[in-house]
């Protein structure tokens, strides 16, 4: 009886000296985010720029000289990536990160003749290991990511693909609050340095051929989600 009554008092003792201001100390944390890819000139331009040169880029304006829209400007869909992500605090202020993703930044559209579409769509999967470094809420990390890409070409009738993977980098700046309890919220901001991919000559029937073009992989993301510590 008194056994159990020591470990009630050191329990309460225990509350106490947490208090409100009590950080939850956990070496894993897990995290589920959605992130927006953005849709960069360097990804698109080399698809207008094949595209244009071979009369299959009908939906970009022409004869607007230095007023053209970007490339970036005319692509459809919705650059959503779902993002997996663990922590483990090593020592201190430093964590190790892995973390895995896929993203699609849309899909350039091309039209010829004003009768057939096309579809251009670059698709990536990041894994990616990390150094993290934190500053209160703040944590940044950096490290290397394999990637394996694909880009899908698609008209009447016709649907192609090229895929690819290799080595890249990672880059993370993020803001995870609060810093106590289990759950989280945490906003990251991320750079994929990865490769390209070459779609080489698609034909089409009735139309000219797609020409060969090389799409950079690499993108930023803007995610949010929510965490767990363990």
């Amino acid at each position: 009886m008194s056994g159990a009554l020591s470990l009630l008092l050191a329990g309460a003792a225990g509350a106490q000296e947490r208090g409100p201001g009590y950080v939850y100390v956990s070496r894993w944390s897990v995290i589920g985010t959605i992130g927006l890819v953005g849709r960069e000139i360097a990804t698109w331009d080399p698809v207008h720029d094949a595209l244009a040169a071979s009369g299959w880029d009908g939906w970009m304006p022409t004869g607007c000289g230095a007023y053209c829209p970007d490339a970036s400007k005319i692509v459809e869909g919705r650059p959503i990536a779902p993002i997996l992500s663990a922590r483990y605090q090593v020592r201190g202020r430093w964590q190790a990160r892995g973390v895995i993703s896929y993203s699609k930044p849309g899909s350039y559209p091309g039209l010829y003749n004003s009768t057939t579409p096309l579809w251009v769509t670059p698709s990536v999967t990041v894994a990616g290991v990390q150094g993290v470094g934190s500053l209160g809420p703040l944590w940044f990390g950096a490290g290397p990511a394999w990637y394996s890409g694909a880009v899908h070409t698609t008209s009447t009738g016709m649907d192609s693909s090229r895929t690819g993977s290799g080595l890249g980098a990672v880059l993370s700046a993020a803001l995870a609050v609060p810093r106590s309890g289990r759950v989280f919220l945490e906003l990251v901001l991320e750079r994929r340095i990865l490769g390209s991919i070459t779609m080489p000559d698609v034909p089409v029937s009735g139309a000219p051929t797609v020409p060969t073009m090389t799409i950079p992989l690499s993108h930023t993301l803007l995610s949010a989600g929510a965490g767990l510590r363990l």
